[in-house]
């Protein structure tokens, strides 16, 4: 194999994992709380041929942007959104779950749940309870649920250390280890909202086009070199040795 064509395959690799994750942002640009993603490439040194060494790419790596996304007015008093950092917390079957998405509605048991029907935690890490008499529930900016008798709970909304030790499980739901540091006093909770995703969809399709052109570019040029060096193994094969 050619050190240009190694170098190429080098580069397709790298072009295939940007466009899954292109093509997963676009796939999500209507989910609400998902985050974009981006990769990280990486240049590195690899030996070639008597003319010395050779630059290879690689991805490294997954990013996930946390820039806030845009809110959208929904009305519905159990929909909440986030102004600022933090995440909502939900009890999955999996165990806790951090997400942006504050899609919530109210079960027929009266406990505050997300789509899928986990229970979201409150701010010491309990369901929260939603009274069959509750009318006129407001969520304060901090997240204190309220009816017209006083305080029901406090809505956990949750900071780390390291936003990108965090690890996406499915699109809008997030996984660590590291110690959740509730955010009671610094929380900016928007009732009757939620946050669309932060994709910017005219930028990705951009890139989308950019890379999906140059991945043909490249899939063409190494089709061409297998071409030609089949047939010079053919030649070579085909030739007698001299006298």
């Amino acid at each position: 194999m050619t050190v240009a064509l190694d170098i190429t395959l080098s580069m397709q690799k790298a072009l295939q994992d940007k466009l899954h994750v292109l093509s997963n942002n676009a796939s999500n640009a209507g989910t609400v709380g998902f985050q974009s993603d981006s990769v990280i490439f990486s240049e590195f040194l690899g030996e070639g041929d008597e003319q010395g060494t050779y630059s290879y790419l690689d991805s490294i790596a997954t990013v996930r942007d946390t820039k806030v996304g845009p809110l959208e007015n929904t009305g519905n008093p159990f929909h909440v959104a986030l102004q600022g950092r933090g995440y909502f917390a939900v009890q999955a079957p999996e165990g806790i779950r951090y997400t942006r998405s504050g899609a919530f509605t109210v079960s027929a048991e009266g406990i505050l749940v997300d789509l899928k029907g986990s229970p979201v935690l409150s701010t010491d890490g309990g369901e929260i309870n939603i009274l069959p008499e509750s009318e006129n529930v407001s969520i304060a900016k901090d997240g204190t649920l309220s009816d017209q008798n006083g305080i029901l709970a406090q809505l956990g909304v949750f900071d780390f250390t390291n936003e990108y030790d965090m690890k996406k499980v499915g699109d809008t739901q997030l996984q660590t280890d590291q110690a959740a540091i509730p955010l009671t006093l610094e929380a900016n909770v928007v009732q009757g909202a939620l946050e669309q995703a932060n994709t910017n969809a005219v930028k990705n399709m951009s890139e989308m086009m950019d890379v999906s052109r140059l991945y043909s570019l490249n899939q063409r040029y190494i089709e061409e070199t297998l071409k030609l060096e089949s047939k010079k193994a053919e030649l070579l094969v085909s030739t007698p040795p001299a006298a």
